[in-house]
């Protein structure tokens, strides 16, 4: 083999393990802002998120205030169909589908509408907002606000929630994955997560969900606590030393009670309902329906060595094409 050849080699192996590492950023791979993300059905009354929603599927609201924390931008996306009757957006609206409006229901920037919009219980919003829809509207009156605009081009909602829900599942299933790097003590219902610097990971069991929680020798680190099971209810109990560099990590929940929970959580399978509390962090879940406040807090922590989903595959290929490579150089 000679050293152009050798050369060819090193530059192709080094492009493949980089390309997937390239991608990983040190948090979620999420905006800031962006407070709660659900990937299906989003139904809600009675509570708040301060932060920004993102929902694929179609959303139902009432008393329910999105965005209280003056949310720049985009305050609520909505894949599919919203029905929103009241409360306050506190921000710019985006629906892929249709749209359902009511006077009590506070739009508080512009709208785009991808489907039609149903005015017939009124319109509230900035005079100086306006809606644009693409589809047809019924119920809408001139001396409305926000001002309506019928829509001219295509229509794009800005999120590609099949993408997104792709990518976090995977990130959740490699969180599982990695090796545990810290110690766990477990007494009288007393979880102490002995941490450092870098990236700690813990484990957990759904039913260790429901202790009170302590993190020591937290620092500068990251905390990824991964819970185990298909059921998990964190209850309300009390945590402490934990800030928003911690994430919880459940690839296998299909079904999450939330009480109060201090940090952020990755559960991509998980229907939330009911309970009462606050989660003070980032969450993202498959769907909604429960009183539990989100409160605006990014997960800063680092998880950028954890490898993208990709990046396996990719340099497994790379090695194999390099393996051909060099046969054929040397069968000619």
């Amino acid at each position: 083999m000679n050293n152009i050849f050798k050369l060819k080699l090193a530059t192709m192996t080094i492009a493949l393990m980089t390309a997937g590492s390239a991608m990983a950023g040190s948090g979620l791979p999420l905006s800031s802002g962006l407070n709660l993300l659900v990937f299906n059905d989003f139904t809600v009354t009675s509570s708040d998120v301060q932060g920004a929603v993102a929902v694929g599927g179609n959303a139902t609201i009432s008393n329910y205030s999105i965005g209280s924390n003056n949310t720049p931008g985009t305050a609520l996306t909505v894949g599919g169909n919203l029905d929103f009757s009241s409360g306050g957006i506190n921000g710019n609206t985006v629906v892929g589908g249709n749209l359902t409006t009511n006077y009590n229901g506070s739009l508080g920037g512009s709208v785009a509408v991808g489907g039609n919009l149903d005015a017939s219980g009124g319109v509230s919003g900035p005079a100086n907002s306006t809606v644009t829809v693409s589809g047809n509207t019924t119920g809408y009156q001139s001396w409305y606000a926000p001002t309506l605009v019928q829509a001219s081009g295509s229509f794009s909602q800005g999120m590609n929630f099949s993408s997104l829900q792709t990518s976090l599942t995977s990130l959740s299933a490699n969180l599982t994955a990695q090796a545990v790097t810290g110690s766990v003590s477990d007494v009288n219902n007393e979880l102490t997560f002995n941490a450092g610097n870098g990236m700690n990971v813990f484990n957990i069991t759904a039913a260790q969900a429901l202790d009170n929680m302590t993190i020591t020798g937290l620092g500068a680190g990251t905390v990824i606590i991964n819970v185990s099971g298909a059921t998990v209810d964190f209850g309300s109990h009390g945590y402490a030393g934990f800030n928003n560099q911690v994430l919880f990590n459940l690839s296998d929940a299909t079904t999450l009670g939330l009480g109060s929970v201090y940090g952020s959580i990755l559960a991509p399978l998980a229907t939330v309902s009911g309970g009462t509390g606050a989660v003070f962090g980032q969450v993202v879940v498959n769907n909604w329906s429960s009183g539990v406040e989100v409160e605006n807090s990014p997960f800063t922590g680092n998880i950028s060595a954890v490898p993208e989903p990709e990046t396996p595959a990719m340099l497994f290929a790379g090695l194999a094409l390099m393996g051909f490579m060099a046969r054929r150089k040397k069968n000619h």
